[in-house]
């Protein structure tokens, strides 16, 4: 894990594919965890939303169910995904101007999708899929700047730590990572935290986090991740 300012990216050499060449390529059933082999049934494809071109991606956990359809299989849902439409609303875009997308691609579910398990994966779980299903999509999006995890296991996933209970420090901060060079990647909780019961004052330090990405990324006349970005990729280009 790197901080971002003292991270500078080599050139990617080879050519690079295409996010729909990958996710044509890696949508087949994977059994090579115990999630694909006894649990996701219906685990064909990769689970993502959004467009393959959007220059910001959320990672999250593992994908959820909505309604009582075990076999359906989106990104986030329900409650959870309201919670995140919020969230994007403060930095005024929509899930429309984001990829969305889970470090593991299967669900765990119980005998009814309303009472789904709620757990984070496992380290052999993440193992099994994030490097050849998420994290390959990730490197072939073809604008892609910044990667905005929800939750310690993403964060880990993509920082290459395993998760590990820890102090939130990594929320509301930019790192750089080898896995991504030239990608920013910002921390924030899951959005299952922000429950009805959650305290104002943890609602306020979200509030913060968001208005500090707003700053530090998107308002024209404060973005300084988008200026270390845009003077590296000029950089490489240049290099190339």
């Amino acid at each position: 894990m790197n901080d971002l300012f003292s991270f500078l990216p080599e050139t990617i050499e080879g050519v690079r594919e295409g996010p729909l060449d990958a996710i044509r390529d890696i949508s087949k059933t994977c059994r090579s965890c115990r999630l694909g082999q006894t649990t996701d049934k219906h685990n064909n494809g990769f689970c993502y939303a959004g467009p393959v071109t959007a220059k910001i991606a959320l990672l999250g956990d593992m994908p959820q169910v909505e309604g009582t359809v075990l076999s359906q299989r989106i990104p986030i849902a329900g409650d959870f995904l309201r919670e995140l439409g919020g969230w994007l609303h403060v930095l005024h875009m929509t899930l429309a101007d984001v990829m969305v997308l889970n470090a593991v691609q299967c669900k765990t579910n119980k005998s009814k999708a309303k009472d789904a398990e709620l757990r984070q994966p496992f380290n052999e779980e993440l193992d099994a899929c994030f490097p050849d299903r998420a994290l390959r999509v990730l490197r072939a999006m073809p604008n892609l700047e910044v990667v905005i995890t929800l939750g310690w296991t993403a964060a880990a996933a993509l920082l290459g730590r395993h998760p590990e209970p820890r102090v939130k420090s990594h929320e509301g901060a930019w790192f750089g990572t080898d896995y991504l060079p030239g990608v920013a990647v910002f921390c924030l909780a899951h959005p299952r935290e922000y429950g009805a019961d959650v305290d104002a004052r943890t609602r306020g330090r979200l509030r913060q986090h968001l208005e500090f990405f707003e700053s530090e990324y998107l308002r024209p006349s404060t973005a300084k991740i988008h200026k270390v970005l845009a003077f590296r990729q000029a950089e490489r280009n240049g290099g190339s």
